[in-house]
Formats: structure tokens, sequence, C-alpha cells
């Protein structure tokens, strides 16, 4: 019916809607209670709409239809478990675009009703009944009061996940399907996050059976599962995974997947699949070791203020942030969501300063590095390292450096202490949501010597990284930015910083008076900076191999400085001294 004709029916006729909920409700209290609850799904859609309505008697019209449907099911079932799933199904498929306002209306009316009854069988399934909606209506509400927005999508995805559990919990498949999908397709995929849709759809088949047990159809927010057996659903999400994976450029996750299909039909002895299969995980292993891929950054982050709620305040939470992210551009990021809060490059004694004694409200944040463990000594190619250094991993690191003397002194390194901070988080990252709990957290204070071992150590790897990377150019490609700039920071700073500076400040009687407790870390110092001084050369004449014509006069300098700085004197050194 037309807008226009709408307006000229009332005009003419008035309201008669009021007319039909009186006669609709004289007709409906003199059915039997049998028929009543045979009928409730065949009208069941229509009285969600008189709830639904603006007017007050249509509206109080649908809840009383609904109060008596709720009677009539239990005195046939003793149970009003179907009316239960309806009320919530049809909630779930409203939410978005009616609100949800109408379902407080309809649990009010309910327990009042429940209230005037004598009926204690009743009473104790009718508010079970209602306890079981309003607990959905507090997850489901929780989720939509969230825009779509970046600056909510953490928000978003931890209610949406508490829904999920909540709907694992009470086995509501239909509506749990529509759920994993809106988080993984309408929030991960809307905004890119791939590896979390694949995480999330990937979850979601793991719960199933491999069962011919057959499952309703689905088909909406752009996603069309069949009706189909329960092992033919989990074959589907599982390949959904790994198309999200493989987006995301998550190939090892993908194999993994792969590796669960092949499993699977090796077991059923269903091999049409397994030659395309094979050819899939073939063709994602190629992609490990051609692909350039770039990883997340990871961040520290704290909630200091009574405006972040129980949830979060005084918490501490990893990040997963976009892809090489900087710390400006997440804190801008973190500006945009919490505009009321003042954000602060993280200080752990800045917190201890600020928390107690301001009711201003902070969001602290520092850039962290995964800490790696390392589980065989079998050396890897670069491109799987690279991966491995950024995923499946739960443990978090940064460090600070720190003087613990007042006094000052001619050389820093003599008593720059190193303070690491480790972070352990509830599970690994990639996760289904990209914000992670911190469940523990360690100090580490290292000493000076130690430290200057550690960046020797950093120095020599890193060299060695490069040499092994220019190994694979032409000659006199010219490329040799990467292998230029660590050959000069090390020799250079042989001559002007780090490396001098170490040799003086710990290679002398005065340090083993001064600090005897740490002369045992002096022989693995002189074997690191002997290593250092030994590859070198190496990275000299890859250098010399690669370089441009216009690059001989730095070549030079580097052979120069290296020939009568490190050999010849601070080298030297190091050797008489053993």
């Amino acid at each position: 019916m037309t807008k226009i004709r709408r307006e000229f029916i009332l005009e003419r006729y008035g309201d008669m809607r009021e007319d039909a909920a009186s006669l609709l409700m004289c007709f409906w209290l003199k059915l039997s209670l049998s028929l009543k609850n045979k009928m409730k799904f065949m009208i069941f859609n229509d009285i969600i709409l008189l709830c639904q309505s603006r007017n007050f008697d249509l509206s109080l019209a649908g809840r009383n239809l609904l109060s008596d449907l709720l009677e009539a099911e239990f005195y046939v079932t003793k149970s009003c478990s179907k009316l239960e799933d309806m009320v919530i199904d049809s909630a779930n498929s409203l939410a978005e675009s009616s609100g949800l306002g109408y379902l407080v209306g309809i649990l009010d009316q309910i327990s009042e009703q429940l209230d005037l009854s004598t009926d204690e069988e009743l009473k104790k399934e009718g508010y079970r009944f209602v306890n079981s909606v309003q607990e959905f209506y507090s997850y489901l509400s929780n989720l939509q009061k969230y825009k779509p927005t970046a600056a909510n999508e953490i928000d978003r995805c931890f209610a949406a996940l508490q829904l999920i559990d909540y709907l694992k919990k009470t086995k509501r498949e239909g509506i749990l399907l529509d759920n994993v999908i809106f988080l993984a397709k309408d929030i991960h995929e809307a905004i890119m996050n791939y590896v979390e849709a694949g995480m999330v759809l990937e979850s979601l088949a793991h719960s199933l059976e491999w069962s011919d047990r057959i499952l309703d159809g689905y088909n909406r927010r752009g996603k069309n599962y069949p009706r189909q057996t329960e092992s033919e659903r989990k074959e589907q999400l599982f390949n959904d995974a790994i198309e999200m994976y493989s987006r995301g450029k998550y190939f090892e996750k993908c194999i993994s997947v792969i590796k669960i299909l092949i499993q699977r039909n090796e077991e059923i002895i269903l091999f049409q699949k397994l030659p395309s299969l094979s050819h899939q995980q073939a063709e994602m292993f190629a992609n490990i070791l051609n692909t350039e891929r770039f990883f997340p950054t990871y961040f520290r982050v704290r909630f200091e203020g009574e405006i972040f709620g129980e949830e979060i305040n005084g918490k501490e939470f990893i990040y997963r942030g976009a892809i090489e992210e900087s710390l400006g551009a997440f804190m801008n990021r973190m500006k945009e969501a919490f505009v009321t809060a003042t954000i602060i490059i993280d200080d752990r004694n800045e917190i201890k300063g600020l928390k107690n004694d301001s009711k201003e409200n902070f969001v602290f944040i520092r850039t962290v590095r995964p800490v790696v463990i390392q589980k065989n000594d079998i050396p890897v190619q670069e491109k799987i390292a690279t991966y491995r250094r950024s995923n499946d991993v739960n443990l978090f690191t940064y460090t600070v450096a720190k003087r613990k003397s007042t006094s000052k002194t001619d050389n820093e390194f003599r008593d720059l202490w190193n303070i690491k901070y480790f972070f352990k988080t509830e599970s690994n990252f990639p996760s289904k949501i990209r914000c992670l709990r911190i469940i523990e957290t360690n100090e580490e204070h290292i000493n000076p010597i130690l430290c200057a071992i550690e960046n020797l150590k950093e120095s020599y790897n890193s060299l060695k990284q490069s040499i092994q990377e220019s190994s694979k150019k032409m000659d006199r490609s010219g490329d040799t930015a990467g292998l230029g700039r660590y050959l000069s920071g090390i020799i250079d700073a042989g001559v002007n910083g780090g490396v001098k500076k170490y040799i003086d400040a710990f290679l002398n009687s005065k340090y083993e008076q001064e600090f005897p407790e740490f002369v045992s870390f002096i022989p693995e110092l002189k074997k690191e900076l002997i290593s250092l001084a030994e590859l070198i050369p190496s990275g000299l004449i890859e250098h010399e191999r690669i370089r441009s014509e216009l690059m001989e006069p730095f070549q030079k300098v580097l052979e120069t400085t290296f020939r009568d700085q490190w050999i010849g004197k601070m080298i030297k050194t190091v050797r008489e001294s053993l």
C-alpha cells in the first residue's frame, strides 16, 4: 500500500487497527490451549510486528498475545523452549534494522503476568524463559550500541566474541553462524583484518563435527551456506578460512588448514579431492618463499581513568597494529577512539606518578616486539624467520636504558643498565581479535657489560644477515644501501662511539676493581669484539663486489678506517689482553 493511499484510508475511515486488535484478542481468547500452541508458528511474526507498533493499543495487544502463547506452550508441553527460540531468533534478525526496544516491553509484560500467577511451575519455567531472553538481549544490545567505526573496532569485537561464546554455550547454531559471519565479514573483512576473519571462521569450523547431521541453510550478509550435512558445513567453513588467510598472506595457516582437509579425505577414502588440495598446499609453500611480506607492529597499551569502566580501567593489553604501523600513527588512532583521554608514550615510572594523583584519563602506549622462543637450532630461510618473529607469539618485550648512579662519569656505558619488560598475553597472536589482555608482567635488569655483549651480538647478526642478502645481488648492481649502512654504522661506531667506548669502559683494571662481580663477563665481551672484527672483512669484500663506481671513495674510507682504527688499535688492544 502506498503512503498516499494509506493517508486517504486513515482520513476517511480512521485507524481501524485498534478495532482489529480488539477483535483479534476476543477471537484468540476463545481458542483452546492446544490450538493456540499449534498456531504460534503461523502467527508469531505478526505478533512481533504488533509488539513493534508505535500504537500503544496495538503494541499492548501484541505483548498480551505473546504472553498468552507462553502459557499455552507451557500447559501443552510443560516447556517454553520453542517460543524462547523463536523470540531470540526474531530479535537477532531484527536487531540491526528495527532495534531491540520492543523486546524490553515483551519481557516486562510477561514478568508482570507471571508475578500475578498462582501456578508455581508456570512461574518457574516462565522466569527461566525471561532470564534466558534477557541474557541474550544484554549481549546483543551491548554489541548494537557501538557504531561501525574504526575507533570502535576493538569494542565491537569484544562484544561480538562475548555473544558468540554465549551462543556456543546455549547451542543456538543458526544465530551462532550469523554472528560469526557478522564478526568475520562485517567487522574484520570490512577493514581488511583478513587473518582475524580467518581465525573466527576456523574456530567455528573446529566446533563442528564430521557428521551427517543436517543443518539448516543460511543466506545472509552476502554469504550462502545451503542446507547441508554438518561435515559439509565444516569443510565449507575451513575453505572460507583458507580464503581469508590467503588474502592476509598468512600462508602458513592456510597450509595447516589444508592438512586437516587432506587428512579428512584420506580417512574417508575420498581421493577425488586430494590432487587439488595437494596442489593448493604446494601453491602456499611457494607463496611463503616468493611473496614479499610485511607484518604488523605490536603495542602495549594501559588504560587509566574513570571513563574506561571496569573492563579496561587499570588493565594492560597488547594491540596488534597495522602492517609496519608507526607509534605516531597508532597513537593518532587511539586519540580518535578515546577523544577525552590524554595519550602518552609509556614510561613505567611516569605511570606511577600520574595514576594516583590525577583524575584525568590516560592511555599509555609503547611499541613492543615479540619474543621468539627458539624450538631448535635448525637454520631457516630469512622469509620464514621473519614470519616466525611476528606470528604465533604471546610474549612481548621492550627495553629501557637507565643509569643507576647519580654521579657523573667520563664513560656512560660503564653504568648504563638495561631494564627489559616482558608481557605475556592470554593467548597467541594473531587471534580472533587484534587486542589481547596481558596476564603476566616481569622485568629483568641487565648489567652494563652484558648490555654491551648483547649489542655486539645484535650487530654481528644484523651484519651477517645483510651480507647473506647481498650475496644474491649481481656484481656492480649498485644496491649497497643496506650493507653499506651496517658497515658504516659498525666501523664508524668503533672509532667514535659504541665499540671504542666498550673497550674504554670495561677492558681496564679500574673497572675490574670497581665491579668485581662483573669481571667474569669480560672474556665473553672480548670474544664478541673479535667475532665482529673477523666478520667485517667479509662485509667489505661483498660491498666492494656490488658497489657502483660512484661508491669507490666510500669503500676506501671504510677499508682505511677499519685497518687503521679497528685492527691497528682497538682489536690489537683486545688481543693483547687475552
